[in-house]
């Protein structure tokens, strides 16, 4: 009995330190690569040919033929009425504005827009591509080339310091020269994107402190490896913990013969649904007493606001402005009327096929399936009895389907978000938590979070910061 009873001890011994390294121990934060090794690739992104992928085509179940009915004129005709789903969030605060916001910026990193002027600035992964592009001539004419490895900005005379470092500016056109002009559409998204130029510039002067033999190319090329780290983390940490009411799992590198891929579902099905989200009405705040600036004020999509207002009373006053639902008939016609066309000229598979992908089963009747009976009524104007619920485009059937669980989204978009982000992490040798660029590093952007971004690149109060700057 005394050898069976000091066994025992030496096996709960065994266990109960294994189980305060797996928590305490430097490594334990799920921060290394499935593999053994770090891929074997060169220190810096290669840009041009051989990093850029086409959007690959989903596995499509049940596709048929392009839809041509109902006329998308129909559809739209239904998103008229004034019927709003009030969400519960299951006793968490509600996200805010910054959400969305954030999913459109993340949107312009991974897909390329068919209307942008420019295609040298997006790659079907996290990257910031959006902010440094992929060719070697935009990357050079967005730098400074001083040896001080920084962006090149301009110093907004109407802020106070702090806030008035901004992307280059021409007082004439009134616009900033950013390599994505996607950033300049909506004045929430490009709050964002100058937020990640001071992100970058600070790295640069810490990078320099920390190593003072780095040159120019060495400062650029690791701070833009650890903002590119910290999108990735507060992506993966923060924004999609919320959206999916779920943590994805954890980095497992797929190896260099896997290619990076946009599922076309996702990008033109799914990602209008949530750029609708982001508000024209800004409700903008004073960033030392928070008091409301402007209530009724309506910017418009032109970068001037931000110079002359900064980011930091547009972004305090996203991080207090409740998001909108996901909802049927809340959302711009405009987005929906360009998502409708994609869907049927891309043939998008429809919401019926994508859940009979994900379910293995098909959905018979809406009412007694996921929709909710309003919203349901509404499609069977439409839809029915032409096609019943085989016909609902995809991107109709996401703004329909109701909650699942904690996430935000609705059975079909919530494995859709989850597929695609899985995707384009495990198929990214420059993960951060692989990353060897960033190795020194690696801890402090695991542990980051948007609000600590903000605390140190913005005037706003760390008294007007919770501890996620997605939540209310």
């Amino acid at each position: 009995m005394d050898v069976q009873r000091h066994i025992f001890y030496w096996i709960a011994a065994f266990v109960i330190i294994g189980i305060f390294c797996a928590i305490f121990l430097p490594g334990s934060d799920q921060l290394e690569n499935c593999q053994k090794d770090d891929p074997h690739i060169p220190f810096y992104q290669p840009v041009g040919d051989g990093y850029y992928s086409e959007l690959r085509q989903f596995i499509h179940h049940g596709v048929g033929p392009s839809r041509t009915s109902p006329v998308i004129e129909e559809v739209l005709l239904l998103m008229n009425q004034s019927v709003l789903k009030e969400p519960d969030y299951d006793g968490h605060h509600p996200p805010n504005n910054l959400l969305w916001a954030w999913f459109e910026f993340i949107g312009h990193d991974m897909f390329l827009s068919l209307n942008s002027s420019h295609n040298d600035f997006t790659t079907p992964r996290i990257d910031a591509s959006q902010l440094y592009g992929i060719t070697t001539e935009r990357a050079l004419a967005i730098r400074r080339l001083d040896g001080s490895g920084k962006l090149r900005s301009s110093l907004s005379p109407h802020l106070d310091a702090g806030d008035d470092e901004l992307f280059p500016y021409d007082t004439l056109s009134q616009t900033f020269d950013m390599v994505d002009d996607r950033g300049l559409q909506k004045v929430l998204v490009n709050a964002l994107y100058n937020l990640w130029l001071r992100e970058h510039n600070f790295w640069c002067t810490r990078l320099k402190l920390d190593n003072p033999l780095y040159g120019e190319n060495d400062l650029y090329e690791t701070a833009k490896h650890i903002v590119t780290g910290e999108i990735q983390a507060i992506t993966y940490e923060e924004a999609l913990p919320i959206l999916l009411g779920r943590d994805l799992f954890p980095y497992c590198y797929s190896g260099p013969n896997r290619d990076a891929r946009i599922y076309e579902e996702w990008a033109v099905g799914s990602l209008p649904v949530f750029d609708s989200f982001v508000p024209d009405l800004i409700i903008t705040r004073d960033q030392y007493t928070n008091s409301i600036i402007d209530e009724t004020a309506y910017y418009t999509p032109t970068p001037v606001d931000i110079w002359t207002q900064g980011i930091s009373s547009v972004l305090l006053g996203s991080l207090q402005q409740a998001s909108e639902p996901r909802d049927l008939f809340f959302i711009d016609p405009l987005i929906s009327d360009t998502a409708l066309v994609q869907s049927r000229l891309f043939q998008i598979p429809s919401y019926q096929a994508m859940y009979k992908h994900y379910f293995d089963r098909m959905l018979t009747h809406c009412k007694t399936h996921i929709h909710s009976t309003v919203v349901c009524e509404a499609l069977d104007s439409v839809y029915s009895p032409v096609e019943g619920p085989n016909g609902i485009d995809l991107f109709i059937g996401l703004l329909s389907e109701n909650r699942m669980g904690a996430s935000l989204l609705g059975l079909v978009g919530t494995h859709l978000f989850i597929d695609q982000f899985e995707d384009i992490k495990n198929s990214d040798p420059y993960f951060y938590t692989s990353n060897f660029a960033v190795q020194n590093y690696r801890a402090e952007i695991h542990h980051v979070r948007l609000a600590k971004i903000l605390l140190r690149n913005t005037n706003i109060h760390h008294a007007y910061l919770g501890a996620n700057a997605f939540r209310l």
